[in-house]
């Protein structure tokens, strides 16, 4: 897939990647406009351990159920 007018974003986070430094990195928006998939090919091609979290609004009731 190519990514249309994501070449910045693809550049910064493939730079916080190649730091030699520990790098934390915060991807947000809408829903549906290719979050997940602009890390995946970020990440495609690197060979080192990442920590990746998705984080969803839910309920009380919602995380009670499971």
């Amino acid at each position: 897939m190519r990514f249309i007018g994501r070449q910045h974003e693809l550049a910064v986070i493939r730079q916080k990647l190649a730091s030699n430094r520990a790098e934390s990195l915060l991807v947000y928006g809408r829903r549906r406009v290719g979050k997940s998939e602009l890390i995946k090919e970020a990440l495609k091609d690197v060979d080192a351990t990442i920590i990746h979290y998705v984080c969803r609004k839910s309920s009380f009731v919602q995380k009670c159920a499971g």
